[in-house]
């Protein structure tokens, strides 16, 4: 085939396939089905609303449970003593107005709900003691702790073995002219100082023990 003839066919399928591409028929499509942007702008901030919503409603109900779990852990904050007795802390405590010896007044403590004289271990329970015993309405003079010197070294102990850590002795006391080895709250001063006594006097007393 000659140069002439090749260039005429080219030219001829050139031409067939530009009337083929023309006849295809692009499909109309309405663009109205399609969201503006603003429409799409709304949606996205209704989305994002109602995730925060649930985000905070689930913080918040978890946020419930945690507390209510605290709740239940958490300790009574109030103890139960026996009838005639009086709660302070996590101990309970009981006036006596019978006049015992030292060793009696600690003998009978010992047999009620295994407890001990009492032994006052800050000043705010001092405080509570001297007031329990006034509210009482007895009219006594002193009343029996449980701190005594055993050993008459002048070492003081509490009979329920608790650390001494805290003194309010009266003045002059502990005495060394006429010492005493079992010491008593002073009614002059209103249940809270400390007197050193012979321990055989009879005295009313204060019970102590765990409640």
């Amino acid at each position: 085939m000659g140069t002439g003839h090749m260039g005429a066919a080219l030219a001829g399928l050139q031409t067939n396939l530009r009337e083929e591409v023309l006849s295809v028929t692009v499909p109309n499509v309405d663009c109205q089905f399609f969201p503006s942007a603003s429409d799409l702008l709304l949606l996205l901030s209704m989305m994002s609303t109602c995730l925060c919503f649930i985000l905070i409603s689930c913080l918040t109900f978890l946020s419930l449970s945690q507390g209510l779990e605290a709740q239940t852990d958490l300790p009574s904050a109030r103890i139960s003593c026996p009838e005639g007795t009086n709660a302070y802390g996590s101990y309970c405590y009981f006036f006596n107005p019978d006049k015992e010896a030292w060793i009696d007044a600690d003998l009978l403590c010992q047999n009620m709900h295994s407890g001990h004289l009492v032994s006052v271990l800050s000043e705010a329970e001092g405080t509570f003691v001297a007031a329990l015993i006034k509210d009482t309405g007895f009219s006594v003079t002193n009343v029996w702790v449980g701190l005594h010197d055993p050993k008459k070294n002048r070492r003081w102990r509490w009979s329920s073995g608790a650390l001494v850590s805290y003194k309010a002795w009266g003045n002059d006391a502990p005495s060394s002219n006429n010492p005493g080895y079992c010491v008593s709250l002073t009614s002059n001063s209103g249940f809270e100082k400390w007197k050193d006594m012979n321990c055989d006097n009879k005295l009313s007393f204060v019970c102590k023990f765990k409640s």
